[in-house]
C-alpha cells in the first residue's frame, strides 16, 4: 500500500515539475527570438547610418623652418635657415548629409 501510495504521489509531482520546466522553456525561447530580432533591427540601423556619413580623405602639407642666429664674438651674427616638410594623411567623417533615419523598432 505504501509503495503504491509513493508512485501516486511521484507521479503528480513529476507533472507539476514537467509544467513548470515546459514554462522555462517557453520563456527562454521567446526572449531568445525576441532578442534575435532585435539583434536585426540593430544590424539595419547600422548599415542606414553608415550609408549616410560621408568619409573624406585629404593630404595635409606641413612646411616648418626654422632660423638659427649665431653671434661671433666680434658681435657678427649668423642666420641659417633649414626646413622641414611632412605629409599627413587625415579621414574626417562627415555626418552633415544626415536625412531622416527610419525607424526600425516598430
Amino acid at each position: 500500500m505504501k509503495s503504491i501510495n509513493n508512485i501516486k504521489v511521484s507521479d503528480t509531482i513529476q507533472k507539476q515539475s514537467d509544467s513548470v520546466t515546459e514554462k522555462k522553456v517557453v520563456k527562454v525561447i521567446t526572449k531568445i527570438k525576441f532578442l534575435t530580432k532585435f539583434i536585426d533591427r540593430l544590424k539595419i540601423e547600422k548599415l542606414i547610418m553608415s550609408k549616410e556619413l560621408k568619409i573624406s580623405k585629404e593630404n595635409v602639407r606641413i612646411d616648418t623652418v626654422f632660423i638659427e642666429t649665431k653671434k661671433s664674438f666680434w658681435g657678427k651674427s649668423k642666420t641659417t635657415v633649414t626646413g622641414n616638410t611632412e605629409t599627413q594623411n587625415i579621414e574626417t567623417v562627415d555626418s552633415t548629409s544626415t536625412q531622416k533615419v527610419l525607424d526600425t523598432i516598430k
